[in-house]
């Protein structure tokens, strides 16, 4: 079945088991790996988030701006985008409005990463996720691999 189960231990801390089963979603295209955008415009959070997510399987592209944002979501539907809410050119809430106003991106996921508490909760509705900065990369890798699991089940 190619599943697997992982144990994290800390002496004082606890531990964790994470299991992991296929979902066979992409049955027979193995090969290509789901897109991801990251749109965070602080450059070492945007690579933990792109190793956290290639690691869960998908293929990221980092975008620092929200203009170019918005002009890479005209030209392609991401299965998953991490959006921050501060960006240079055009803010993470415009960006999750056009997201949902657009037909072509109604079956992408948004995880809203932020450290602004009271804005990602008035954007809770729109979101699929939201974490709170800072967020690590164990959760938003083991995150990312059960929201691609949940679309394999279709509960978008």
């Amino acid at each position: 079945m190619n599943g697997e189960i992982r144990l994290a231990s800390e002496i004082d801390k606890g531990s964790t088991f994470s299991i992991f089963c296929p979902s066979g979603r992409r049955k027979g295209k193995q090969h290509e790996p789901t897109p991801a955008f990251i749109i965070e415009d602080e450059p070492d959070l945007a690579g933990i988030f792109s190793e956290a997510l290639v690691e869960a399987g998908f293929a990221t592209e980092i975008i620092s701006r929200g203009d170019k944002a918005l002009a890479r979501l005209a030209e392609t539907a991401p299965e998953i985008v991490i959006l921050d809410m501060h960006l240079p050119g055009v803010s993470g809430d415009k960006i999750l409005r056009y997201i949902r106003t657009d037909q072509r991106l109604a079956g992408t996921r948004i995880v809203i990463a932020s450290a602004d508490d009271a804005l990602a909760q008035t954007l809770e509705a729109d979101a699929d996720l939201i974490l709170l900065k800072p967020v690590g990369f164990i959760q938003l890798r083991d995150l990312a691999r059960r929201l691609l699991a949940k679309d394999s089940h279709g509960d978008h």
